[in-house]
């Protein structure tokens, strides 16, 4: 059983980075959201998912603790681990920084992964974690409908998270 109690509660607070922005930008926000968030707190939660079967007690509360939630067209949110849980609801670019914390705080690199599956319009549609064990990939897309699997894209950019 996961003891939710352990995740901080959000600040409350929104703020707009670039209003209209790009996919550049909105990668560029999901980057530093991920880099800035830190939380002796939820450092503690974290520590539920250690251990070898941990990343995928992890992908399973995601996925299923935490409907996913396309954003409305007009908005792009990235909402910070505490805010997602008290949402209850979220995108790939929540889900994912939710991922990201957790694997923070265990002391695990990881990738962000960002993708696009169409062929025609090839402008990056989707985020998701990739953990890096003994040097192998591990991809936690909570979104995707296997643990430790992957859909195969079209377009992909890494961007490895420096080790801690």
């Amino acid at each position: 059983m996961i003891d939710t109690r352990l995740i901080p509660k959000p600040k409350g607070t929104t703020k707009v980075i670039k209003a209209w922005g790009n996919t550049q930008d909105i990668i560029n926000s999901i980057i530093r959201v991920d880099e800035n968030y830190k939380s002796d707190k939820f450092d503690k939660f974290s520590l539920q998912f250690a251990g070898k079967d941990g990343l995928k007690k992890l992908w399973d509360f995601v996925k299923y603790q935490i409907e996913y939630k396309r954003d409305d067209f007009d908005k792009s949110m990235q909402l910070t681990p505490p805010a997602l849980w008290k949402k209850k609801s979220g995108d790939c670019k929540s889900k994912t920084l939710f991922v990201n914390a957790v694997l923070r705080a265990l002391n695990m690199p990881y990738i962000i992964r960002f993708t696009n599956y169409d062929s025609v319009k090839k402008n990056i549609k989707h985020v998701y974690t990739v953990a890096i064990i003994d040097g192998k990939e591990l991809p936690i897309d909570t979104v995707y409908g296997v643990f430790g699997k992957e859909k195969k894209p079209v377009k992909k950019i890494d961007y490895k998270m420096a080790e801690i």
